[in-house]
């Protein structure tokens, strides 16, 4: 058996998708991060599902979650989104192969 039997394919977002669409997707699939792709479907960013929660959530909710008291916040949160791209509101994270050779090189690892 190889790899690529095993492998399933992970769920994505454009960096054009509606943000609030890719919010939906990460908490309804319980994704530990998101991945964005470009709209040349190149990876843009994988960015960990927390920041994103962080970025949403009230200050005073992060400082206390016992606050947060159920559904009351779930139209303030979607205000948040209203009208954000996934690139307006996922801090970019490029990971890009010339990237991965330039830390190779630096750790000592070597070219490609």
């Amino acid at each position: 058996m190889r790899a690529r039997d095993l492998a399933e394919p992970h769920p994505f977002v454009t960096t054009d998708d509606d943000a609030i669409d890719a919010a939906r997707m990460l908490a309804e699939q319980s994704l530990p991060a998101l991945l964005v792709l470009d709209t040349d479907n190149q990876p843009y960013a994988v960015v960990p599902g927390s920041q994103l929660i962080r970025q949403l959530i009230p200050a005073y909710i992060a400082e206390d979650p016992a606050l947060a008291g159920g559904d009351q916040h779930d139209g303030e949160l979607a205000e948040r989104l209203a009208g954000l791209t996934v690139a307006e509101w996922a801090p970019r994270r490029l990971y890009s192969a010339a990237g991965r050779r330039a830390r190779r090189v630096a750790d000592g690892g070597g070219g490609p």
